[in-house]
C-alpha cells in the first residue's frame, strides 16, 4: 500500500536535512509529522482498506527499506494498527540464518 508510505515532502525531508544525522535527534519530529499524516483522507482511506483485508482474516505484511525499526514509518503504522485492535507481530530477521533473510526453496 503505497498510500502508506511517508508523503514525498517528509521522505525529502529526511532525505536532505535528516539521513546523516543520529535518529535520536530528528526521530520525535518525523514522528509527529507521519502520525499527522495518518490522519489525513489518503491515509484513513489506505489504513481502512488494511483493516478490512484483516477483518477477513488474511495476513499482511508491511516492508520498507528502513534498517532499523525503530526509526521506520512502518513501525507508526503498526502502532495505529494496534490501537484500533489489531494484533501486530515485528518480523526480526536476526533470528534467521545470522541475520540474513532465509532463502525460499520452490521445489
Amino acid at each position: 500500500m503505497p498510500e502508506l508510505a511517508p508523503s514525498q515532502a517528509l521522505f525529502k525531508h529526511h532525505q536532505s536535512e535528516w539521513k546523516e544525522q543520529p535518529p535520536e535527534t530528528w526521530w520525535p519530529a518525523y514522528e509527529k509529522r507521519f502520525n499527522d499524516e495518518l490522519k489525513t483522507d489518503e491515509k484513513l482511506g489506505a489504513l481502512r482498506r488494511l483493516w478490512h483485508i484483516i477483518e477477513a482474516g488474511k495476513t499482511i505484511t508491511l516492508v520498507c527499506f528502513c534498517s532499523d525499526p525503530r526509526y521506520c514509518h512502518r513501525r507508526l503504522v503498526g502502532i495505529f494498527l494496534q490501537q484500533h485492535g489489531v494484533t501486530v507481530e515485528e518480523f526480526d530477521k536476526s533470528t534467521l540464518n545470522d541475520g540474513a533473510p532465509q532463502q525460499l526453496v520452490l521445489f
